[in-house]
């Protein structure tokens, strides 16, 4: 089975500097030069240990912070749908965010201009 397009074009980005990183109420924003990734959808940051915290945490606007200054190594589809991501992080952590929601649950726009979409209408 070969891998999504989405999965493709962002491993041609890698590595991807988290320079701002916010969360409001349950939305998650991750960005850094040129490039961003946001989701109104359900998501979480997990380690090997389990889960460190996600959209539904207390003081998670606080625990986002930690996520600035890290970068994005790998990247893969998660999930039955094939629209949930996961990012790998260099401090061996993980964001993984959920399509939990029909319209555009997520958006990235790589540094070339690339900008996709998630389509939880066309799983």
């Amino acid at each position: 089975m070969s891998k999504p397009f989405f999965i493709e074009k962002t491993e041609s980005a890698l590595p991807l500097l988290i320079e701002r990183a916010m969360c409001e109420k349950e939305s998650l924003s991750i960005s850094g030069d040129s490039w961003f990734f946001s989701t109104t959808s359900a998501w979480r940051v997990v380690s090997k240990e389990g889960l460190c915290f996600g959209w539904e945490s207390t003081d998670v606007e606080i625990e986002v912070g930690s996520l600035e200054g890290v970068s994005i190594v790998a990247v893969k589809a998660i999930g039955m749908g094939n629209l949930d991501i996961q990012f790998e992080l260099g401090n061996g952590k993980y964001i993984e965010c959920f399509t939990a929601q029909h319209y555009e649950p997520w958006e990235l726009k790589l540094p070339d201009n690339t900008i996709m979409v998630a389509d939880g209408d066309a799983v």
